[in-house]
């Protein structure tokens, strides 16, 4: 009889030991799930800001080459007149002296020299005269989305405006959605964006890798879009790149309706060359 009881014991204190091997088991694997969720977590914002980093390379690669290729015909390019001026106590002659071999008072009363080379030093001076700006045609471009996006997008996402109405001197390009500058002057550049119903877009208008425009759709607490626009003028140089991204995640689609487009524009107001 007190096997049995012994047994039974044993029985019992096996049962408790197991169930809590198997409770604390089952916590460590809840814990490791959780620290996978967070690594896959980081591991894709590391992989959005590598591709944003890549762009950024690739953009100031572009920038380097475009400017090697510009100073190398800087200097053909600019011109330079260089005039003589001749103090207000000498009169410019250089005609030497007269025919009666005497040489000629000016309206001063002072001695006419024969040639430059009389003149002093110090009442010659050289004046040079920059190069003026050289107009060149119209750049303009615009484009728009096509259709709404598939879902939300990343931060650093850059908007692609597939459809391109207008591309007056190819600077736009609908693969990438960049406008590369074709010509160094003053630009105008909008955009406009919609956000889906209970949705919101955080977009940035973007020089290169630096931020001049920014503008916010935010339809997070309504059943309607909300749909936003932004204008911005600065100078750009030649190859600089100009583009709309996301300054953040986007909640929900990017939306464009044939009623409502999703657009980026652009037009020079002034052209120079350098």
């Amino acid at each position: 009889m007190s096997l049995s009881i012994q047994c039974i014991v044993f029985y019992l204190v096996l049962s408790v030991v197991c169930c809590v091997s198997i409770e604390k088991l089952d916590g460590k694997v809840a814990s490791l799930e959780a620290k996978l969720e967070t690594l896959s977590a980081t591991v894709l914002r590391l992989s959005s800001q590598n591709d944003h980093l890549k762009m950024k390379v690739q953009t100031m690669e572009n920038i380097i080459m475009n400017c090697k290729g510009c100073n190398g015909g800087e200097e053909d390019n600019t011109r330079r007149e260089h005039e003589e001026v001749v103090g207000e106590s000498w009169n410019l002659r250089d005609d030497g002296p007269t025919a009666n071999g005497k040489r000629e008072l000016g309206s001063d009363g002072k001695m006419v020299p024969e040639s430059r080379d009389d003149y002093p030093e110090k009442l010659v001076r050289k004046r040079i005269v920059p190069p003026t700006s050289l107009p060149t045609e119209l750049i303009a471009f615009h484009a728009y989305i096509s259709k709404d996006s598939s879902g939300s997008l990343p931060a650093h996402h850059i908007l692609k405006f597939d459809v391109v109405p207008l591309n007056k001197g190819n600077g736009y390009n609908a693969y990438d959605g960049i406008f590369v500058v074709p010509t160094s002057g003053t630009y105008v550049f909008t955009w406009a964006i919609m956000s889906d119903t209970h949705g919101w877009l955080n977009s940035r208008l973007m020089k290169n890798a630096h931020t001049i425009g920014s503008r916010y759709a935010d339809s997070a607490s309504s059943s309607v879009w909300d749909f936003s626009t932004g204008t911005v003028v600065a100078d750009a140089n030649k190859g600089d790149h100009v583009y709309v991204q996301l300054g953040a995640d986007s909640g929900g689609k990017v939306k464009s309706l044939s009623s409502s487009r999703t657009s980026f524009s652009g037009w020079s107001l002034h052209c120079y060359n350098k």
